[in-house]
């Protein structure tokens, strides 16, 4: 048995490495909706229009956008309503970390 170990200690030793990196990478992938921002919805708004608001914040089209925040949100179709918290795939900035912020750009 010894023998057999040190025959392919090198192998072994990469199996096991393999396997660590693999937990690693599972565990690092889990989709943490806690550090994306969370947006209140205004009376009139579209899922659409939320998009189109961050469009310049987030790296993905605009179906992608509207998809992920059905998806994550629970959302069967494109409606919402005003005072609906919605979680959106933008990065919250640290500073507005506690708070919510208003689906509203201001120039």
């Amino acid at each position: 048995m010894t023998t057999y170990i040190k025959n392919y200690s090198y192998a072994i030793l990469f199996i096991v490495i393999s396997f660590l990196f693999g937990i690693y990478v599972i565990f690092s992938l889990n989709d943490d909706t806690s550090s994306y921002e969370r947006v209140v919805v205004k009376q009139g708004q579209s899922i659409w229009e939320i998009a189109s608001i961050y469009e310049n914040d987030y790296s993905m089209s605009t179906q992608q956008f509207i998809k992920w925040v059905q998806d994550h949100n629970n959302i069967d179709s494109e409606t919402i309503k005003e005072g609906d918290i919605l979680t959106i795939p933008v990065k919250m900035k640290k500073e507005f970390k506690l708070q919510n912020k208003l689906a509203l750009k201001t120039e």
